[in-house]
């Protein structure tokens, strides 16, 4: 595949993955899962980065971890923030390659990082984990001073599945006048729960993430419908763009979620909000997974440079 597609070499590591999603890999699936619950109950305090571990509840008192991390020698008062969301296809837990962007995101922006363990489908499906994603800003806004956040600046960001949560966040804040958010950032996010763009046709087989496996985990979450609230669910068909926050949209060029990305970032422009769009040729569906590569660090320069735009 990685020849058919032309994917950079940088990705041959990642290339060999295939996130088994499908019922037939329940083994493999299971045990990614417990990876997942072991990274994020194994992520402690250490020589650079400070790990704070808290409970909250969400809207229907569901008890939901969230984890803040800061550089070591953090200001305790007035950081910037950004509010995580995890990807992983609605289905899975946030992964240890999650928590080491995590802390690059910190060593380069000097902000603060709140990390949502969100409920996942097929268990919890939509809205409980938007719900949740949603709580997690109300709690990072109500406890910002006792947190050492600066309330004026807290940006939202994540990647595929999470990126739609952060898409929808700042829905949610401009839909219900909640918290105020500096900016959002997506990264290769799922937007379009329609599933009818042309890369999304295209891409059966793509490493990595292929759209037969978003097709599966769209209906694993909207297994109960979207209770009348679509544009939460798939934030390409909301109603308007207008008077949100300012936008990172990154997409990679072998990803069945490029096309819906590109959309959403120029329906962002359309309705005028200030949105800066990356195309990442070579890449696949989670490349950023390889730190350490040229176009890995290109990437994490670009978005820290937009986190501090917002924060400054």
């Amino acid at each position: 595949m990685q020849n058919k597609y032309r994917i950079s070499d940088e990705f041959k590591a990642i290339c060999e993955m295939m996130a088994p999603i499908l019922a037939n890999n329940q083994e493999v699936f299971q045990a990614i899962i417990a990876e997942g619950n072991r990274a994020w109950d194994s992520n402690e305090s250490d020589e650079q980065i400070r790990v704070t571990k808290y409970e909250i509840q969400s809207a229907d008192q569901a008890i939901i971890p969230v984890q803040v991390m800061e550089a070591a020698g953090a200001s305790a008062v007035n950081a910037p923030c950004l509010i995580y969301y995890h990807g992983g296809g609605f289905v899975f837990p946030v992964l240890g390659s999650h928590l080491q962007l995590i802390r690059e995101y910190i060593q380069r922006t000097a902000c603060k990082v709140v990390c949502v363990n969100y409920r996942l489908a097929p268990n919890h499906p939509f809205p409980k984990p938007i719900e949740d994603c949603y709580s997690t800003l109300m709690w990072t806004h109500e406890n910002a001073a006792s947190l050492g956040i600066d309330s004026n600046r807290i940006a939202v960001g994540g990647d595929s599945a999470g990126g739609s949560f952060a898409a929808v966040m700042a829905l949610m804040a401009r839909d219900k006048n909640g918290p105020p958010i500096a900016g959002q950032m997506l990264i290769y996010p799922t937007t379009d729960a329609r599933l009818q763009t042309e890369s999304m046709k295209a891409f059966t087989d793509t490493p990595v993430w292929n759209a037969p496996m978003t097709d599966v985990v769209y209906k694993l979450y909207l297994q109960n419908g979207d209770f009348g609230m679509r544009s939460y669910a798939s934030p390409a068909e909301a109603d308007s763009l207008e008077n949100l926050p300012r936008a990172y949209v990154e997409v990679a060029e072998f990803d069945p979620l490029r096309d819906e990305g590109i959309e959403y970032a120029e329906a962002l422009k359309a309705a005028g909000i200030d949105t800066e769009l990356y195309k990442t040729e070579g890449a696949v569906h989670g490349f950023d997974y390889i730190l350490g590569s040229q176009t890995v660090n290109d990437s994490l320069k670009r978005r820290a440079a937009f986190l501090n735009s917002v924060f400054a």
